[in-house]
């Protein structure tokens, strides 16, 4: 198991992408009935933009809708910090406790592949 400390300003142990895609939140006050979008993803954390702030260090469970798949993906991770954008917007920034590079490839795989000179040394 992988454990580092997750904050915004240091260096990620993976890779982010942009992943744009509905989901629904449960969270400790709330049974999937917050809808939310999530806006990018690694496989250790993701970012969410919803109308309300959440809790910090809350556990919730993300079911996300991939364009492709019948299933719903469930997450479960902890929000660890929350920034209020405009208006009714925020961005929350989510740690996935467990990291199951098999799970979060299911949103990978919905987007190609960008060729990246750098990493086909």
């Amino acid at each position: 198991m992988v454990t580092t400390n997750f904050t915004r300003n240091e260096q990620r142990l993976f890779q982010r992408f942009d992943a744009s895609f509905p989901a629904r939140l449960q969270g400790s006050d709330s049974d999937f009935g917050s809808f939310i979008r999530l806006t990018d993803a690694s496989a250790q954390g993701i970012k969410i933009r919803t109308t309300a702030p959440l809790n910090l260090n809350d556990a919730i469970t993300l079911e996300i809708k991939l364009p492709y798949s019948d299933n719903p993906m469930l997450l479960k991770a902890e929000v660890v910090w929350a920034n209020h954008v405009q208006g009714s917007q925020w961005e929350i920034g989510l740690r996935c406790p467990k990291i199951n590079l098999f799970r979060m490839s299911r949103l990978y795989d919905q987007f190609p592949v960008k060729e990246n000179p750098e990493f086909d040394r």
